[in-house]
């Protein structure tokens, strides 16, 4: 496998994996258009863009239209609107490269917006709204962001808010198109047998006119800490939910201590399921989850168990990170399993695509190579000292379920 990456005259950031061997391929197209560009008034536009995207082109006018071209070119969509990215993902036939290419070149920066599609996509976007108030999980998380996140776009859903959604206007759609939808401000990549310097070439020619976009800056966001000693919460959701979350919030301050979280996770995971089930012998469903933001991360353990078991969970996750020292063992098997990991993505075009995509997205690539061989240099007084600084009472926010 051959990886190659440029950032092409016109600001384009691209990364090519040429996989021969392959008759799948993949190009996965990063926008640096999330909720934490948004505001209040226009939460949830990227999302409504990103749905309206499908709704028709100058060269593919209609839905119906953009749906044959899928058809005919047995495209698979993989597409989601996050905090920072939207993100589009087509799998197909690695003989039809190009082809899928133009296709997707068309649809992404030449969309018509018409004002009846977009009506119809706000329609089936408040829909999935009214379907979200009976999922107790978005309901608890909506809440648990406004605490720790207070009130910032950082807090937002990427979906909106019904009140937002209703104001955005076929021109906001277009004003942020035409901001966001730039070379500056994307990057494109692509895993198949396709030659990569052709697909260089291609897209510095189709972008050719595109020079000098304005780079989108990143928010500042200034997040005062609660003044609640214990910063315990109680979040009202509904009778018989039973959830509690510890969460920690970790400053990427330093090169490596993204690295460094995304190891703590897996150790962390496993340190709970053995607790749990092999000594405490409690019944529940609990993960770790990291999610994070350009500059800092959440580190989020959250469980559901049964309500006799409250207390006793919570002390027992509580002793599980008070006093936490990481062994040599749990360290190297952290590292096997993001190896693994590393390994099976190798594998997928799809997955692949989206790898190399995120891992470029600020100009400079770290191939999956490279990560391994920064993973293991990773001591263990490094993520035993990473560990004490996370995991200090005045640092965590506990959230249950009322």
């Amino acid at each position: 496998m051959k990886i190659k990456n440029k950032k092409l005259k016109n600001g384009l950031k691209v990364v090519c994996a040429e996989t021969p061997y392959l008759n799948k391929a993949s190009f996965a197209v990063l926008v640096k258009a999330g909720s934490v560009y948004e505001n209040k008034n226009n939460n949830g536009i990227f999302h409504l863009m990103e749905h309206c995207i499908f709704n028709g082109s100058k060269k593919y006018p209609s839905r119906d239209d953009v749906e044959k071209k899928l058809n005919e070119l047995n495209i698979i969509d993989r597409t989601v609107t996050s905090k920072e990215f939207t993100k589009y993902n087509f799998s197909f036939h690695s003989k039809d490269s190009l082809k899928v290419l133009n296709f997707l070149l068309e649809i992404l920066t030449k969309p018509v917006f018409d004002n009846e599609s977009i009506n119809e996509e706000k329609q089936i976007i408040l829909e999935e709204m009214e379907t979200d108030k009976n999922d107790n999980y978005k309901i608890f998380y909506s809440k648990v962001n406004k605490i720790i996140f207070d009130d910032t776009p950082l807090g937002f859903n990427p979906v909106g808010t019904k009140v937002s959604l209703n104001k955005l206007s076929r021109d906001s759609v277009i004003e942020n198109h035409t901001k966001y939808y730039v070379c500056n401000n994307m990057v494109v990549s692509y895993t198949g047998s396709f030659e990569s310097d052709k697909i260089f070439e291609k897209l510095e020619k189709y972008f050719s006119e595109n020079k000098n976009n304005k780079l989108i800056e990143y928010p500042k966001f200034e997040l005062t800490q609660n003044k609640k000693s214990d910063k315990k919460y109680l979040i009202k959701v509904t009778d018989n939910f039973n959830f509690l979350s510890f969460s920690f919030p970790l400053n990427y301050r330093k090169k490596g201590d993204e690295d460094l979280a995304y190891l703590f996770k897996f150790i962390l995971n496993e340190k709970i399921k053995k607790i749990l089930i092999s000594e405490e012998k409690i019944s529940y469903d609990a993960q770790v989850n990291l999610i994070e933001f350009d500059k800092f991360g959440i580190l989020d353990i959250n469980c559901s168990f049964n309500g006799n078991n409250k207390e006793k969970i919570k002390k027992v996750i509580k002793k599980v990170f008070s006093n936490l020292t990481i062994t040599e063992n749990e360290l190297d098997n952290a590292k096997n399993s993001i190896f693994n990991i590393i390994d099976f993505t190798l594998d997928d075009p799809t997955d692949l695509s989206e790898y190399l995509a995120y891992n470029f997205s600020d100009g400079i690539l770290r191939n999956p190579e490279q990560e391994k061989s920064d993973l293991k240099k990773i001591t263990l007084s490094k993520i035993n000292n990473f560990v004490k600084k996370v995991l200090t009472e005045n640092n965590g926010f506990l959230f249950l379920s009322d």
